[in-house]
């Protein structure tokens, strides 16, 4: 069982950068044999399709701070940098129960401002999860062990389906880094850092076909696309 760490008294490990991020995309798209769903998160809307360059990438992410009143997470920021995703048509961003993917920084925002339909379903019931409970990662967390009140401040930076991807910003380390998360049917996956949750998401689309698989054991992530990205002093299994 895993030591009860709170996010606040901890760094995150994370110590990769953009050009790591490129290796890690390149890897996951090179590697990624598409299902019949297609439903990959990394293959559609980024800089191999036409998306958006540099420099207005690095201005959305500056303007992103500004509007949340937020620093972002590195890890985030990185990725950012190095997949370059494009802004959405449209007729794309109309919350379609099939879009899956990442949005640019200008249209990242909160949750509740962005999906407030979505975000009071499940909200309901209030779940406030003790501390032993919640601060379990990896293999032995479990995934209804939640806290519905982070939904107020939380970050929607991509669909998975109808399944959002989000940011905690009530859970930071040291460094920066945010609890982030995605609420599927059957459960919640939170990872301690958006870098494992990108890690586990690449290992469970080239191996299963889609996200589904995850929590993925880190002993089952070496030799993989995910050792592109590195994270120093891992405490979860």
């Amino acid at each position: 069982m895993q030591e009860i760490r709170k996010f606040s008294t901890l760094k995150s490990g994370y110590s990769s950068g953009v050009k790591d991020w490129e290796e890690f995309i390149a890897c996951w798209k090179n590697s990624y044999a598409p299902s019949r769903y297609n439903v990959s998160l990394i293959l559609h809307g980024n800089f191999d399709e036409g998306g958006a360059s540099l420099n207005r990438v690095s201005d959305g992410i500056h303007g992103l701070e500004l509007r949340l009143g937020l620093g972002l997470p590195s890890s985030y920021k990185d990725f950012l940098l190095a997949f370059r995703p494009s802004f959405l048509r449209e007729s794309e961003f109309e919350w379609g129960d099939e879009f899956y993917g990442f949005f640019s920084p200008e249209q990242v925002g909160f949750f509740s401002d962005l999906r407030p339909e979505l975000k009071c379903v499940i909200s309901h019931p209030a779940i406030e999860t003790a501390d032993e409970r919640y601060y379990i990662y990896g293999v032995d967390q479990d995934g209804v062990a939640v806290r519905t009140r982070y939904l107020d401040k939380a970050i929607l930076v991509g669909l998975a389906g109808d399944n959002p991807i989000l940011l905690h910003s009530d859970e930071k380390t040291l460094d920066g880094e945010m609890e982030c998360s995605i609420w599927g049917s059957v459960g919640v996956y939170r990872a301690p850092t958006f870098s494992e949750l990108m890690r586990q998401v690449s290992v469970s689309e080239i191996k299963s076909g889609s996200w589904g698989a995850i929590p993925i054991a880190q002993a089952d992530l070496v030799n993989t696309c995910a050792e592109k990205i590195k994270i120093l002093d891992v405490w979860w299994r």
